[in-house]
């Protein structure tokens, strides 16, 4: 098992770059990716520049040009596959698009009605959810899937089998 770790002070585990290139560079550059959008993100609501965003195309902007990294990273990074399609990337971009698309198309509407939430700015929607948070959640989700992975594999290297670790 590999004992590299993304970030020295959390308990992630990376994948083995020599047992799986493909995954390991995905998930260094989502992590890496990470920084980055949430550091935009970070200045967006410190310095409140959304208070600038009032047409309807402001936030899919954003969030579109924020997710192209992501959509895009099959593209450059090192597929170390005969087909760049048959990468980890690529599955894995894939996935979360469509994962990304069905809970934004069904799903949201049971935070509306649960938590009573909804979206106030203006913006192109679809079924009711502006289409910029379609493209947000592809890059927090990536965010997710690759610190969910990495703390996964973490537990599942760090302790040895046994009743107590499958209970």
């Amino acid at each position: 098992p590999s004992t590299r770790r993304a970030l020295g002070f959390l308990p992630l585990r990376l994948p083995d770059p020599e047992k799986e290139p493909s995954k390991y560079h995905f998930e260094v550059y989502c992590v890496r990716y990470s920084v980055v959008w949430m550091a935009i993100f970070g200045c967006i609501v410190a310095f409140q520049i959304y208070e600038s965003f009032l047409g309807p195309y402001d936030y899919l902007l954003c969030c579109g040009i924020l997710s192209l990294p992501n959509l895009l990273s099959p593209l450059f990074l090192a597929s170390h596959t005969p087909h760049p399609t048959a990468s980890y990337a690529s599955k894995a971009t894939v996935y979360l698009a469509v994962y990304s698309f069905i809970g934004n198309y069904f799903y949201t509407h049971y935070f509306y009605a649960v938590l009573k939430a909804e979206y106030t700015f203006p913006g192109v929607r679809l079924n009711d959810v502006p289409i910029g948070m379609y493209f947000a959640t592809m890059f927090y989700f990536t965010s997710y899937h690759s610190l969910s992975n990495s703390l996964l594999r973490f537990i599942d290297t760090s302790y040895a089998p046994s009743t107590a670790r499958t209970a």
